[in-house]
């Protein structure tokens, strides 16, 4: 079986790893992690990040910073990972979900607009695919609220909007290294902000409560519990894998970039066109090549290609659930919302395989997989009449 992903381990993990080993370096908030977020510094450009446990614990972070009260609304889009929307709940906050823009299924910022009242605390764009949402109409919104634009950019370390980089853009950011992600350690993630109030209050946060950060900075004598807080430090092994495929991020990118590149010049001909639909990268993002994703004309079609390609070892899937749809977020929304882009486009959308263990060799057998499949389910004429 081709997977959808593959996670790449640098060989220079062994190396790192064998050092935390050799020094009996378990801990979180080692040296290997101090480096780390050096490095995310130096790739993206953030005046802070902190590493965390997880993407999840990041946006957490985030949404535990933002001043409100109970019954207050933070706006997000429904077509994402469940773990935007659990981190607006931990923080005693109503999530409100938006509809997105089926081209990019990117969050809407026409219906964020709609979304807005007097209750708004934050907006969270989610940068899907690691394409950039866009930031200048959601930076209008939230200025003229007094709003909180947060980042959601598990999928956009690398990517970036007019040249700024993702997840170093709203007032914070969230990364992850999840093994599913370019640059993974197994489990992790990193929180970006510019703001040096929040900065301060975030390693509070994220060290248990307490002013441990400060001490081993030397700025005070000792540490001790000094506010709200949980445990999101990452352990330095973990650091280990991540360090090292950071420092090999040109390599993956190049390589990701170039498969990409392969299966939208063989799906984007005249004679794939009538299948799928490619997404469309708006020519002020340059993708972070996350994931390769194609809209098919309808949920029955999506499914039958889906096991085509399963059935001949190729890890095609679909992707999240409606948040909006969910068990869960029926029950906590504060009113039921239409959504009719992502009712839509979520289940006429297919992830195929993308990670650096591919070869161009092996896009170029997806894609005839999928003409054949063509053959077989239309027998050569047209099945969709333009997706968008």
């Amino acid at each position: 079986m081709l997977p959808l992903t593959d996670p790449y381990v640098s060989p220079a993990a062994w190396d790192l790893l064998r050092d935390c080993m050799d020094r009996r370096a378990f801990a979180g908030d080692g040296v290997l992690c101090g480096q780390a977020e050096e490095e995310l510094r130096n790739m993206t450009g953030a005046s802070d990040v902190l590493l965390t446990t997880s993407c999840t614990h990041a946006l957490e972070l985030a949404t535990s910073m933002i001043e409100g009260k109970e019954g207050d609304e933070i706006i997000l889009p429904s077509f994402t990972f469940t773990s935007t929307a659990t981190a607006i709940v931990q923080a005693g906050f109503v999530p409100i979900f938006a509809d997105v823009d089926p081209s990019t299924m990117n969050i809407d910022p026409d219906d964020v607009r709609r979304c807005i009242t007097s209750r708004t605390r934050a907006v969270i764009a989610v940068h899907y695919a690691g394409v950039a949402c866009d930031m200048d109409a959601l930076d209008a919104i939230v200025s003229d609220c007094g709003a909180v634009l947060i980042e959601d950019a598990a999928h956009s370390l690398g990517g970036s909007w007019n040249g700024r980089a993702l997840g170093t853009i709203g007032g914070m950011g969230a990364y992850s290294f999840h093994a599913s992600k370019p640059f993974a350690c197994g489990e992790g993630g990193a929180f970006t902000t510019a703001d040096a109030s929040i900065v301060e209050r975030a390693e509070i946060y994220r060290e248990k409560g307490t002013n441990r950060k400060q001490f081993f900075r030397g700025t005070v004598d000792k540490y001790t519990w000094v506010g709200r807080g949980s445990s999101y430090v990452m352990a330095d092994p973990l650091a280990a894998l991540l360090l090292s495929s950071l420092r090999d991020r040109d390599i993956i990118q190049r390589h990701r970039q170039r498969l990409v590149s392969r299966y939208r010049e063989l799906l984007g001909d005249g004679e794939m066109s009538d299948v799928v639909t490619l997404p469309t990268i708006p020519d002020y993002a340059a993708p972070a090549w996350h994931l390769m994703h194609v809209i098919l004309a309808s949920e029955e079609l999506r499914d039958s290609l889906m096991n085509h390609l399963r059935s001949n070892d190729v890890g095609a899937a679909f992707h999240y659930i409606p948040l909006h749809t969910s068990p869960m977020g029926r029950s906590i929304a504060a009113s039921p919302r239409h959504l009719p882009a992502t009712d839509e486009y979520a289940g006429r959308l297919l992830r195929l395989p993308l990670h650096t263990h591919m070869t161009v060799a092996d896009v170029e057998r997806i894609v005839d997989l999928i003409g054949t499949w063509r053959m077989s389910v239309a027998g050569g004429s047209p099945v969709v009449q333009g997706a968008w």
